[in-house]
C-alpha cells in the first residue's frame, strides 16, 4: 500500500507517544503483516496519526494507528498545549474527512471506505470519501446526517466483518440519504480493500464505471418491495399514515415518494429535517430509522397500542373507526412473522490481534460463520488459563477466567473441521506432558508394584508370628496398606475431555489440578447433562458443572479410595451443538432452577450452507504457527502454580466496567427487556471482567512477564463489546429452549402450504381435509390442525374462505383456505450475495417447515435454524 498517497489529515507519531497496544516483540508471524510499516531488517514502526476536524476545521481529536494495527483516540489537552488526553471523553465522534465532505458539491457521490488509510488513497484521487473512527462495525446513526440527500457507495474489506459493516452502514442510511449501493470490489483477496485494488490496477475510471453499475440497496434490514400494488397502498395505506403521523407527532416530509417508494416524516419538535421514520408505498412497511424497525401499518398500529387488538383484523377494524376509511376488501398484508431479527456477527475486532487473524482466516478457509471460531477461541484461552488467574473487579468480588460456550450450528456446517483448527495447540501441548509424564508414571508404577509385594509379604508373615512379632508385622502392614490407599495412582495428564459422564469428570479435575476443557463439536455432553447415562431421568447430575464454573469446592466420591477435594475447580466448556440440543436444555431435570443455562455464553450465527465457496483459501501456515505458539505459551506459563495470579483493574477499567453493570441493570427488573432472561443476563456482568481478563491473557501471550498489569480500560471496552453482542444471541437461545409445541405444529403446516404453492403455482387454496392427509402422520385426528390453523390465520399467512360445495351431493367439504400471496416471497426478494448475517432464520425442518419458535406465555419470540430433509443445508428467509 503507497504510504505516500495518504493525506495531510493523516502524519507520523513519534515512537514515544503513549499507545494502547502491546510493545510485544515483533514474531515472524507479524512480519509479513507490517511489513508496510516496517523497513526491511529493522524494527523502527511506524505510527499514523489521523486529523478528525468538524466542519469548520477545527481539530476534535485524532485516531491512532500504531504496530499490529492496533489503534487508539486522543483528544487535544485543553490545559497543555501540545499534550493528549488518550480518550474522547466530551468528544462526539465524527466522520473522517468532514471539511472535505461538507464542501464538495451536493451532486458529487460519496464513497465510505473502510479505515482513514483508505479514505486517504482515495481523497487523494480527488474522490469525495470519508469513514467513521473505530473501525468496522462501529457506524453511528448520528453520523447520517452528514450525508443527508447524498449518493453513497460503500466499499467494504473483503471479509465478513467488513460486508457485515457496509450491510450495518446501508440499513443505517436508508432514508436519509438519496440512495446507497454496495459496491464489492471484484479480484480482492481475502481482507483485501480498496487500496490493494488500486495497487493492482484498478483505476478511479474503473471504480466510478463500477458505482454507476451496482444496484441500490434500500432500507436494507426491512422487508422489500413485495407488494403487487402499489396503488392499493397509496390510496388506503397512505392516508392512515399521514394521520398516524399527526396523532404522533409527526409531519410527512414529501407528498410523494422518493425513486425508492419511500415518504418520510419527521418529528415536529426537531430543529432540523432528518426524517425520523417513513413508510414504503411499494411495501406497506413502516420503518422507523431511530431503532431500525420495519413493521406494516397494522403491526405499528398494534405495536402503539398493544392492549387495543386481539390480532390484525382487529386492527383493520380500528383504522375503519378510527379515522373514518373503509380498507380495501380483502386486500392482504405482510404476515406477521414469528421470529426474533437475526443476531448481529461476532465483532472479531475485539479479539487480539492474532487470535482475530486466525479466526477469520480459518472462517474463510472452511466456509463457517466467524462466530464459531471467536467462540471457541475464547474458551480455548480460558482452557490454557484457568485456574491461573482471576481478575479482581473489586474488593471482595473477583471472577475466575473460565468460560462455558455453547455455538449452535446444523449438521453438515464443518464444524468439526473448526474445532481441529482451533483445538491443535491444545492437543499438541496435551500429547506433549503425555510423552513427558510416560516416564515418571512408569517408575511410579513400578515401585507401587513393589510395595504391593511388599504389603502382601507383610500379610503373610503376620499370620505365621506370634507375640510381639506378630504385632511387629501387623503395624507395618497397615502403615504400608495405608500409604498405598492415599496415594494416587498416577495417570497420564489430562488437558481435555469430551463425551465424559459427570462422575468421571470430577475424577479428571481432581487428577489434574482442578482444570479441565471439555470441548465437543457435537455437544455430546449436553446428552449426559440431560441423564442420558442414568437409569432414572431425574438422576441427573450436574453438580460437577456448577462447581467446576463457578470455582466452588468439589467433593468427588473415588471407588475403593477415600473421596478427594477439589478446592477451586476451573471447568472450561466450548461446545457447538445442533439447534435440537439447545431446545432440548430446559428438558434436563431442575436445571434452568439451579443455573445451569445461565453459566452458558450462547451464539446461534445464521448458516452459510447453501452459499459456501467451494474453493476457499486455506488458512495461511504462519497465522497458524503464530496462533499455536501463543495457545501453548499460555498453556506453559505457571503450569505447575497452584495459586491463581489476582489481575486487577485499573481506576478507568473499572468505570467502565460498573458503568456496564450500571446499563445492564435495569434490564433484569420486571418492565426490562431481559426479565425473562433474568437469570442469564443476570450473570453477564460477570461474564465479561471473565472475557476481559482474557483478552489481557492474549493480548500478553507472546511476553507473559508482563501479564501482572492491570486490565486496561481498552480491554474492558472490548469485553463488553463482546457481551453486547451475546445478549441477542442469548434471546435467540433461550426462545428456543422455552418454544411453544403450538408453534411446532404451525411450522410443519406451513412447510407443507409452501411445497403446495410452489408445486400449483396461481393456486393458493387449500382445505382442512387436504392438509390432513398430506400430515396424518403427525396429526393424528383432523382435529388436530384447528389450533395452528387458527395461528396461521392470526399471523397473516392463511385466512379462512367460504367454502363451494360441489354439484353432486355427498359429504360436505371441509373448511376451505386461502394463502397469503406475500407469505413465501422470502427466497426471490432477496439480493444477491445477502448472508447469513444479514438474512433470518427461516430454515426449513424434516417437513420442510419454516424453523419457527416463540413462546406465547411470556413474550420471547425468536427463529432459529433445523435440519431441512436432508439434513444438510438451510434456506434463508427475508428480514422482517
Amino acid at each position: 500500500m503507497d504510504e505516500a498517497s495518504e493525506s495531510a489529515a493523516a502524519h507520523d507519531v513519534s515512537i514515544g507517544d503513549p499507545l494502547r497496544f502491546s510493545s510485544s516483540p515483533i514474531s515472524s508471524v507479524h512480519r509479513e503483516s507490517i511489513a508496510e510499516y516496517v523497513g526491511a531488517g529493522t524494527r523502527t514502526e511506524r505510527t499514523v496519526a489521523y486529523d478528525y476536524r468538524d466542519a469548520g476545521g477545527n481539530l476534535l481529536y485524532q485516531v491512532v494507528r500504531g504496530p499490529y494495527k492496533r489503534f487508539y483516540q486522543r483528544r487535544p489537552d485543553p490545559t497543555r498545549a501540545g499534550e493528549w488526553i488518550n480518550d474522547l471523553e466530551g468528544v462526539a465522534p465524527i466522520l473522517y474527512r468532514l471539511p472535505e465532505l461538507n464542501s464538495a458539491a451536493p451532486s458529487a457521490r460519496v464513497y465510505v471506505a473502510e479505515g482513514e488509510k483508505d479514505s486517504d488513497r482515495l481523497g487523494s484521487l480527488g474522490l469525495v470519501v470519508t469513514t467513521n473512527p473505530m473501525g468496522a462495525g462501529k457506524w453511528k446513526a448520528t453520523y447520517n446526517a452528514s450525508l443527508e440527500g447524498r449518493d453513497v457507495v460503500v466499499l467494504p474489506d473483503a471479509d465478513e466483518v467488513g460486508r457485515s459493516h457496509a450491510r450495518a452502514v446501508a440499513e443505517s442510511l436508508a432514508g436519509t440519504a438519496a440512495s446507497v449501493k454496495i459496491l464489492e470490489l471484484p479480484g480482492l483477496p481475502h481482507k483485501g480493500d480498496v487500496s490493494d485494488w488500486l495497487d493492482a490496477g484498478g483505476t478511479v475510471d474503473e471504480l466510478e464505471r463500477l458505482a454507476d453499475a451496482a444496484e441500490v440497496v434500500a432500507a436494507v434490514g426491512s422487508v422489500r418491495n413485495v407488494s403487487h400494488d402499489e396503488k392499493t397502498v397509496m390510496e388506503v395505506v397512505r392516508p392512515h399514515f399521514a394521520r398516524l403521523s399527526a396523532d404522533f407527532g409527526l409531519r410527512i416530509v414529501a407528498d410523494s415518494p422518493n425513486d425508492h417508494g419511500w415518504l418520510t416524516c419527521r418529528a415536529l419538535y426537531r430543529d432540523d429535517a432528518r426524517p425520523s421514520a417513513g413508510l414504503n408505498v411499494r411495501s406497506g412497511v413502516y420503518h422507523d430509522f431511530g431503532s431500525k424497525e420495519s413493521l406494516s401499518f397494522p403491526e405499528l398500529l398494534a405495536k402503539l397500542r398493544p392492549n387495543a387488538f386481539r390480532d390484525r383484523r382487529a386492527v383493520l377494524e380500528y383504522l375503519a373507526e378510527r379515522y373514518d376509511v373503509a380498507p380495501v376488501a380483502d386486500a392482504w398484508l405482510t404476515p406477521v412473522p414469528f421470529d426474533l431479527a437475526a443476531p448481529p456477527v461476532f465483532p472479531v475486532e475485539a479479539l487480539s490481534e492474532w487470535q482475530r487473524e486466525f479466526v477469520e482466516a480459518v472462517a474463510t478457509a472452511t466456509q463457517t460463520p466467524v462466530d464459531l471460531a471467536a467462540m471457541l477461541a475464547l474458551s480455548v484461552v480460558a482452557v490454557a488459563c484457568a485456574g491461573k488467574v482471576e481478575v479482581v473487579v473489586r474488593a471482595g468480588y473477583s471472577e475466575p477466567v473460565n468460560l462455558f460456550t455453547a455455538t449452535a450450528q446444523p449438521p453438515a456446517s464443518r464444524k468439526s473441521a473448526v474445532f481441529r483448527e482451533l483445538l491443535a495447540p491444545v492437543e499438541e501441548f496435551e500429547r506433549t506432558l503425555v510423552d513427558q509424564s510416560k516416564a515418571a508414571i512408569a517408575e511410579a508404577l513400578a515401585l507401587r508394584a513393589i510395595e504391593e509385594k511388599a504389603l502382601e509379604s507383610l500379610r503373610r508373615r503376620a499370620a505365621k508370628a506370634k507375640g510381639p512379632e506378630r504385632q511387629k508385622l501387623a503395624a507395618e502392614s497397615r502403615a504400608l496398606a495405608r500409604k498405598l490407599a492415599e496415594e494416587a495412582v498416577p495417570r497420564p495428564p489430562r488437558l481435555l475431555a469430551d463425551d465424559a459422564t459427570p462422575e468421571s469428570l470430577g475424577s479428571l479435575l481432581a487428577e489434574n489440578g482442578g482444570r479441565l476443557g471439555v470441548f465437543s463439536p457435537e455437544g455430546g455432553v449436553l446428552d449426559i447433562l440431560a441423564g442420558r447415562y442414568a437409569a432414572n431421568r431425574e438422576a441427573a447430575n450436574y453438580s460437577v458443572f456448577l462447581s467446576g464454573h463457578a470455582g466452588d469446592a468439589l467433593r468427588v466420591d473415588r471407588k475403593g479410595r477415600s473421596s478427594e477435594f477439589v478446592a477451586r475447580p476451573a471447568l472450561t466448556l466450548g461446545l457447538a451443538v445442533q439447534p435440537e440440543v439447545i431446545r432440548g436444555m430446559n428438558r434436563i431435570p431442575g436445571a434452568r432452577g439451579r443455573g445451569l443455562q445461565a453459566r452458558f455464553l450462547y451464539s446461534v450465527p445464521g448458516s452459510l450452507v447453501g452459499r459456501r465457496e467451494v474453493d476457499p483459501p486455506p488458512a495461511p501456515e504462519q497465522l497458524r504457527r503464530g496462533y499455536g505458539e501463543r495457545v501453548q505459551a499460555l498453556l506453559a506459563w505457571r503450569q505447575d502454580v497452584k495459586d491463581a495470579v489476582r489481575l486487577g483493574l485499573t481506576d478507568e477499567a473499572r468505570t467502565r466496567w460498573n458503568a456496564f453493570a450500571a446499563r445492564l441493570e435495569p434490564r433484569l427488573g420486571p418492565s426490562g427487556e431481559l426479565v425473562v432472561i433474568a437469570d442469564w443476563a443476570g450473570k453477564l456482568a460477570g461474564a465479561v471482567a471473565r472475557i476481559a481478563g482474557l483478552l489481557h491473557m492474549a493480548d500478553h501471550a507472546s511476553n507473559l512477564t508482563s501479564v501482572g498489569a492491570p486490565l486496561s480500560a481498552e480491554v474492558i471496552d472490548r469485553a463488553v463489546l463482546i457481551g453486547d453482542y451475546l445478549i441477542p444471541h442469548a434471546k435467540v437461545a433461550f426462545a428456543l429452549m422455552d418454544r411453544d409445541p403450538l408453534v411446532d405444529d404451525a411450522e410443519r403446516l406451513l412447510g407443507w402450504i409452501r411445497r403446495r404453492v410452489e408445486g400449483r403455482g396461481a393456486d393458493r387454496m387449500f382445505t382442512k381435509r387436504d392438509a390432513f392427509e398430506a400430515l396424518k402422520g403427525r396429526f393424528k385426528r383432523s382435529a388436530a390442525l384447528d389450533p395452528p390453523l387458527e395461528l396461521l390465520a392470526s399471523h397473516g399467512y392463511i385466512r379462512p374462505r367460504d367454502s363451494e360445495r360441489g354439484p353432486t351431493r355427498g359429504r360436505p367439504p371441509g373448511p376451505c383456505y386461502e394463502v397469503n400471496p406475500l407469505a413465501f416471497l422470502d427466497a426471490a426478494d432477496r439480493p444477491e450475495g445477502a448472508s447469513a448475517s444479514s438474512a433470518n432464520y427461516s430454515s426449513w425442518d424434516a417437513e420442510g417447515s419454516p424453523g419457527i419458535i416463540a413462546n406465547c406465555a411470556n413474550g420471547i419470540q425468536g427463529h432459529a435454524p433445523d435440519l431441512d430433509e436432508e439434513g444438510d443445508g438451510y434456506e434463508e428467509g427475508e428480514i422482517p
